[in-house]
């Protein structure tokens, strides 16, 4: 059996990407199984009841010797624990390459646009095959969801061209109109532990010989999380030293001002953005401005520093 998987802790290009490819794998005869290797969020689940489609289920352990295709990531450390028992068929990606070590050939696509479902689209493209309704629906809304409806400063060209080719399938009436009613259900974040909200988009990062921790906290609501400071960062301690990393932020993203407010935890973490990004620390609070990009602005700058 083909396992389609993605990293712990999915946001919705985590989920939609390989449901868009396990459906296009059924389609050509080949039988695969997507799942989930953690809890998915508001925004998700929103998406999900939106093209009527059941979320895939949770499984953390496979058979020794699966063959896994990884999407929307390659560390490691995001993955499947114990990796290096199965083997990677493929690997469909938009992030840079990290700790990923194969022990066998594989078939490897990895572009660099601001979506794993753009890279599907263009696949798709290029292999002459038309998704679903459904599916075109799920591609759209993970890529308006990376892209914070191409907010972020590094959208492509790609990824405005994939959702616009896409949309004469899905047929979205209004799409700002159906982005702001994801960013507001990603927003929903009532009756969660602390424990909860920081894990809903959270990363650990292999920088040299360190591990960091980054979590991003998009939303339309930043008030929300900023009201609790102090059971956030209770919960970052904990998580510090239960995951063992050197180093952890959550960067708190105002989708609608296009900003980042930075939760910092310690002097480690306040000598850390002080030297990456400039900026002075107050009662645990840091202002990052536009740099609102995990993927191209904040873990490049973060490897610059942690790895030397």
């Amino acid at each position: 059996m083909l396992y389609l998987l993605w990293h712990q802790n999915p946001d919705t290009d985590a989920i939609c990407a390989p449901l868009a490819w396990s459906a296009y794998l059924t389609d050509q005869g080949i039988a695969n199984t997507p799942i989930r290797l953690g809890d998915i969020n508001n925004e998700t689940r929103f998406v999900l009841d939106y093209a009527n489609i059941t979320e895939p289920k949770l499984q953390t352990t496979l058979n020794p010797g699966s063959s896994l295709v990884l999407l929307d990531h390659n560390d490691e450390a995001q993955s499947i624990p114990n990796r290096d028992i199965y083997t990677i068929s493929w690997l469909i990606d938009h992030h840079a390459l990290g700790k990923c070590t194969t022990n066998a050939p594989l078939m490897i696509r990895v572009e660099p646009v601001w979506c794993t479902c753009t890279v599907i689209h263009q696949i798709f493209t290029e292999r002459n095959y038309t998704p679903s309704k459904q599916i075109a629906i799920l591609m759209i809304s993970a890529i308006l969801s990376d892209t914070l409806f191409f907010r972020s400063p590094t959208t492509t060209h790609a990824d405005r061209d994939a959702v616009t080719a896409l949309n004469t399938i899905a047929h979205i009436p209004n799409l700002e109109e159906y982005a702001i009613k994801m960013f507001d259900a990603k927003s929903q974040l009532d009756g969660l532990s602390p424990d909860q909200i920081i894990t809903t988009d959270y990363k650990i990062f292999s920088m040299g010989t360190k591990k960091i921790a980054i979590w991003v906290i998009e939303t339309t609501n930043p008030r929300f999380a900023l009201n609790k400071k102090k059971e956030l960062l209770t919960a970052m301690a904990e998580r510090k030293v239960n995951d063992g990393v050197d180093a952890i932020f959550i960067h708190i993203i105002d989708i609608l001002t296009e900003t980042n407010t930075t939760l910092v935890l310690g002097k480690e973490e306040e000598q850390a953005i002080q030297a990456i990004y400039g900026a002075h620390t107050q009662d645990h609070l840091a202002n990052l401005g536009d740099k609102i990009s995990r993927k191209k602005q904040l873990v490049p700058a973060c490897e610059k520093y942690f790895a030397r």
